[in-house]
């Protein structure tokens, strides 16, 4: 094929920024209240290899990502750096194409997030993008990511959001959960001066 369209740049750190960048913003609401409302559940979520938290950002996040795909062709962290979904023929994608790829993208390439199996097949993804130019649910549903030049300003608001929401979220805990943080700050100073034996 040459056409250029089926020759993607590959930037597999640019994907996988834009990826964590959507997961975290579009569960940011959903955290914020659960913090203000049960942050001893959110706390708890934690728990069982992480897997309740891993199962509600999955569970936001699919349609969420799989809208955006198929009304504008990106997401919110993809645009940022750049980057657009399309089909081979060049066009967007309709909602049921985007939902499935986007199912099939994070249980295939991340295990819904779910650690430390998550960050493994991250990698095995990262490999074959750089090998291929292609991930599993690229070729699977005949998809590319088309690349333009990386905006500065543009990477700035990425990680002043990406940043935000995360100093957002550890102050909601700090003021939902102070005795968290007393006991985090413990434990830290605990870490780096333990007591004389």
């Amino acid at each position: 094929m040459n056409d250029p369209l089926f020759s993607p740049t590959v930037r597999p750190w640019a994907r996988f920024g834009a990826f964590i960048f959507d997961v975290t913003v579009f569960f940011f609401p959903v955290v914020m209240l659960w913090l203000y409302f049960e942050p001893d559940l959110y706390l708890m979520a934690f728990s069982y290899a992480g897997l309740p938290l891993a199962l509600a950002r999955t569970f936001t996040a699919i349609p969420l990502i799989a809208l955006c795909t198929s009304l504008t062709g990106t997401t919110p962290g993809k645009a940022l750096l750049g980057m657009r979904v399309v089909t081979f023929d060049g066009g967007k994608m309709s909602f049921t194409q985007a939902f499935q790829r986007s199912i099939y993208s994070f249980w295939l390439g991340a295990i819904g997030l779910l650690e430390p199996m998550g960050y493994i097949m991250m990698f095995f993804s990262y490999r074959r993008l750089a090998a291929t130019r292609s991930t599993a649910w690229d070729a699977k549903f005949q998809t590319a990511v088309m690349h333009t030049p990386y905006v500065p300003w543009k990477i700035a608001i990425f990680f002043v959001i990406l940043v935000g929401c995360n100093i957002a979220q550890n102050v909601m805990l700090m003021l939902v959960k102070p005795e968290y943080m007393e006991n985090l700050i413990a434990l830290i100073q605990t870490a780096m001066y333990p007591p004389p034996a």
